[in-house]
């Protein structure tokens, strides 16, 4: 079994001061190590034999305990990413449980005191109190209980089949963004709930957490490369944006360059847009370069090292041109109508 797991009972925690964890059930091949797991859509247990790694720590795999109403011994579950709770309508033995905005309050207990185990770090949780024993508990991974997280009457089995393991979430890197020059690059991150907060270089995030940078060119420029650790990832922006997961140290760089070219002087006179075939025709670029396309926000349209682009499929909009000439890099702005 993957080390690392608590000795200690978890702790109880909020939405302000969180403390984070992975949870782990081990029982039987089929479901041996799996971690619990809420993808916004999907809730299930994943088997990892490995254990959760840095590298491949997400918010999907994260959650806290969050005190219940009904005295000390109860506890809700709180996934990192969405602020869902574990919960569940009328279930009887092997049902499915779900995730919604009232978690379910479950009684927390060691395992040993469930059926005789002495494991070590074993936790149980009974559904709606100590009493019908329905425990949460993992699925097989075949049908009709494939890799669910459901309640199972495990009177008697407690200790083996209904048992979690909490893993601390604690390893944090660094977030640096550079300055760039001529535009703006700002980062959020989620901060134990689901509402974003405002990073600045240098700050430290949880491992698996998700930071959402926003590039903004000055005006008179547009944005030629979004870096992530030396990454080229300007064709994924989506509106200005790009999300990714911190498993590492992450470094985030953006460039800008010139928008508008001095007609009077610029080699960009012979690049023409043609409003009746939808082409932009090039006259004077390198031979076999490529000419790439970009939108307002900096995502990549379209490239090709053809001597003209078919913009029909293109919606109508401000665009940026950049391609190579006999004196270097060019960038225009025309209007697609």
């Amino acid at each position: 079994m993957p080390a690392g797991f608590l000795t200690t009972p978890p702790a109880v925690s909020t939405a302000e001061s969180p403390v984070w964890y992975n949870m782990m059930s081990t029982n039987g091949d089929e479901r041996k190590i799996s971690y619990m797991y809420f993808d916004g859509t999907n809730f299930k247990t994943e088997q990892i034999l490995t254990g959760i790694t840095d590298a491949m720590q997400s918010d999907k795999y994260m959650w806290r305990l969050e005190a219940g109403t009904k005295g000390p011994e109860y506890v809700v579950f709180v996934h990192k990413t969405s602020g869902a709770r574990i919960t569940g309508v009328d279930l009887v033995n092997n049902s499915a449980l779900t995730m919604g905005e009232t978690g379910v309050e479950w009684y927390m207990r060691v395992a040993s005191a469930v059926a005789g185990s002495t494991a070590n770090g074993q936790y149980c949780f009974n559904y709606n109190g100590p009493t019908p024993t329905l425990l949460l508990n993992a699925g097989i991974a075949a049908d009709p209980y494939f890799r669910n997280v459901l309640v199972f009457n495990g009177s008697g089995s407690a200790a083996k089949s209904s048992g979690w393991f909490f893993y601390p979430v604690t390893s944090t890197k660094t977030v640096t963004i550079n300055t760039p020059e001529n535009g703006t690059v700002t980062a959020t991150a989620t901060n134990g709930t689901p509402v974003q907060s405002t990073i600045t270089t240098g700050n430290s995030v949880l491992v698996g957490t998700k930071v959402t940078v926003s590039v903004s060119p000055s005006s008179g420029f547009v944005l030629q490369t979004l870096t992530v650790n030396g990454n080229d990832v300007t064709a994924s922006l989506s509106e200005g944006k790009y999300s990714f997961n911190v498993n590492a140290a992450a470094t985030v760089e953006a460039v800008f360059t010139v928008s508008t070219i001095n007609p009077s002087t610029s080699l960009l006179r012979g690049v023409y847009m043609n409003p009746q075939t939808n082409h932009l025709t090039f006259f004077n670029r390198v031979e076999n370069t490529e000419a790439t396309i970009y939108n307002v926000t900096g995502k990549r349209i379209a490239g090709s090292n053809a001597s003209e682009i078919d913009l029909s499929d293109v919606q109508a909009g401000v665009y940026f041109v950049r391609y190579m000439t006999s004196t270097g890099v060019e960038s225009a702005r025309f209007i697609k109508k």
